[in-house]
């Protein structure tokens, strides 16, 4: 995979994540490129507030519409702080977007992370997919205030 993705992450990439991160992300980026759909990655960064999510989105070939994104999120009970785009492509061309969202609770509130995760990811790629409605009551673990 490093010979594959060498030379393919942008440098703005390389100034916000550790390499440690990047092997993480790498997975997500694989598999978004191979299977050709969205893979997504719900986490804490370990430097900031107990408050503050984030949320990575890799889609193939083409940077995700943030207007079709930014309903779901505060549907499902969260607020976007911020969204960093990343563009990696491998030696052969094939390109993955990495949208990384930093989000925080309708409520204010400490989430945790770890027992809504599966919960979260797995509503967000059902109304993604058009198999649940993105509307209040898709509401996850965190509903608006």
């Amino acid at each position: 995979m490093f010979r594959v993705y060498s030379g393919g992450f942008p440098a703005s990439y390389k100034d916000m994540f550790s390499p440690r991160r990047a092997a993480i992300d790498l997975e997500h980026i694989s598999g978004a490129a191979e299977e050709k759909h969205l893979t997504m990655s719900f986490y804490r960064a370990l430097e900031e507030d107990e408050s503050t999510l984030h949320f990575k989105l890799f889609y193939p070939d083409e940077p995700l519409p943030l207007s079709d994104v930014m309903p779901i999120f505060d549907n499902l009970g969260f607020r976007v702080i911020g969204e960093h785009p990343f563009e990696v492509s491998d030696r052969k061309g094939k390109t993955v977007w990495i949208h990384d969202f930093t989000l925080q609770a309708h409520s204010g509130k400490v989430v945790d992370i770890h027992r809504i995760r599966p919960i979260f990811e797995d509503l967000f790629r059902r109304v993604w997919y058009g198999d649940a409605e993105n509307d209040a009551s898709t509401g996850c673990c965190c509903p608006p205030t």
